[in-house]
């Protein structure tokens, strides 16, 4: 069943400024489509050589990541060998009132409760009426619709209908009887059962979305598969993951195929190079945010063979490679297909997870969060903390000259606030722009000789 990760405080970030048009970063997973393996995390490449052949791709790629120094500690693994895509099925479960209830008798259904009114019966109170079964359950269903998440709610007769959202999650609600009358017996009867089975949907992406249910700490993600179509399918699969991915092609042309913020792709002409899987590896281990991609040497990954006219294009579809300039291998850009910068996506993810972080603890660790100048005052205070690290420790947002962050917050008050988002608690009157830091990749030094 998937676990909920609704998220209370939610940092949305726009990026002004484009040059042309307690999450960690420190966990790569592989996603190995040669076997079935459940996810699994190794620390060494040892012990990916005791679950894996040699001559695998899969122990190639952790080869190539451990290979790194400094490298991460541990990389995830996981295997699926089935990658035709089957839409799962809907499980249904069905809550028959096989007895009327009765003024004071109580439903409840997976926590929540609803209590009978054979008079005024108050939405807002979630009581229900009805004269008979049929007329109670069609009362019911529009409360249980507002509470349920999991499930299209409708009725049928005297039935309520739970129908999952999503295929294969959501488990049969529990019901329990009770009365609010003292000493008093719930004269009202209910039941429920399944009436059609659910399976999970199954294939290569529903196979990742079951495992990132399970396991949300892999920032990276690398594959075992590098074609066009398996690129096209991550690379859209990553854009609604707070994930990036990295892959090394032997097209050249690969990078047109995708434009995403959150895609990596690098020429090599040896499949075995596995190049920006090692960028990956050096980017687990570096400051988030602080570092340009561009210039790094991989360990274990020789020169690309390409032409001049060949790289200019390359670049110019914002993907890149591995040359040796000046007598250095280095990468030669630094690039997502969409042509941001690894760095500043990297960034902007950085400051988003801390400040949702941040928040989480400020709530729980705060008897509450007034809706007063006061608190408002604390969750200002929250970004300011984290924007300053991103200044000052991660090199994320620029300093001027006079050491100043370049960021600025301006926040609503509550007298300013509206009446509406008060009673519902919700506040979003915060809001904040920062000058990024960027990075030299190119520069023109002019001199003169004099006698």
């Amino acid at each position: 069943m998937a676990k909920a990760r609704a998220k209370d405080f939610v940092v949305n970030i726009t990026k002004l400024t484009k040059a042309i048009t307690q999450k960690g970063f420190g966990l790569i997973m592989i996603y190995d489509t040669e076997h079935e393996k459940q996810y699994a995390v190794y620390s060494d490449i040892t012990a990916v050589g005791e679950a894996y052949p040699v001559d695998s791709k899969a122990y190639k790629l952790a080869s190539r990541i451990f290979g790194q120094s400094p490298r991460p500690q541990n990389v995830a693994i996981v295997g699926n060998t089935n990658l035709q895509e089957t839409a799962g099925t809907k499980g249904e479960f069905t809550l028959s009132i096989t007895t009327p209830f009765s003024v004071g008798d109580v439903l409840e259904i997976n926590g929540n409760k609803y209590t009978f009114a054979a008079d005024n019966a108050s939405a807002d109170k979630y009581e229900f009426s009805g004269e008979d079964a049929s007329s109670q359950a069609k009362s019911l269903q529009a409360l249980v619709e507002k509470l349920e998440n999991e499930f299209i709610v409708t009725s049928n007769l005297e039935n309520i209908v739970f129908t999952q959202n999503t295929a294969g999650v959501g488990s049969i609600p529990m019901i329990f009887t009770s009365s609010t009358l003292v000493s008093a017996v719930c004269t009202g009867h209910a039941q429920i059962k399944m009436t059609k089975q659910q399976a999970l949907p199954t294939g290569f992406i529903a196979f990742l979305n079951q495992v990132r249910d399970s396991h949300s700490e892999p920032f990276f993600l690398v594959c075992t598969d590098n074609t066009d179509a398996t690129i096209k399918k991550l690379s859209n699969w990553i854009d609604t993951q707070d994930m990036m991915y990295f892959v090394t092609s032997q097209n050249l042309s690969a990078p047109k195929l995708v434009k995403s913020e959150q895609t990596v792709i690098m020429y090599h002409d040896d499949a075995n190079a596995y190049v920006a899987e090692g960028l990956a590896s050096y980017l687990a281990t570096a400051k988030v945010g602080g570092v340009t991609s561009k210039f790094k040497t991989i360990n274990g990954v020789l020169e690309a063979n390409l032409t001049t006219t060949q790289l200019q294009e390359l670049h110019k579809n914002n993907g890149f490679t591995y040359i040796e300039k000046m007598g250095v291998l280095q990468t030669t850009d630094g690039k997502t297909t969409s042509g941001e910068y690894i760095d500043v996506v990297m960034g902007a993810f950085w400051i988003r997870f801390k400040m949702e972080e941040e928040f989480a603890y400020l709530s729980v660790n705060t008897p509450k969060i007034g809706f007063d100048n006061r608190g408002i005052g604390l969750m200002v205070g929250v970004c300011n903390a984290v924007l300053k690290k991103a200044a000052f420790e991660q090199d994320i947002i620029l300093i001027d000259s006079d050491e100043k962050a370049q960021y600025n917050i301006t926040y609503v008050t509550r007298e300013n606030t509206s009446k509406n988002d008060i009673a519902n608690r919700y506040y979003t009157g915060i809001k904040w722009t920062a000058k990024l830091a960027g990075a030299i990749h190119k520069a023109v030094i002019n001199g003169t000789l004099e006698y």
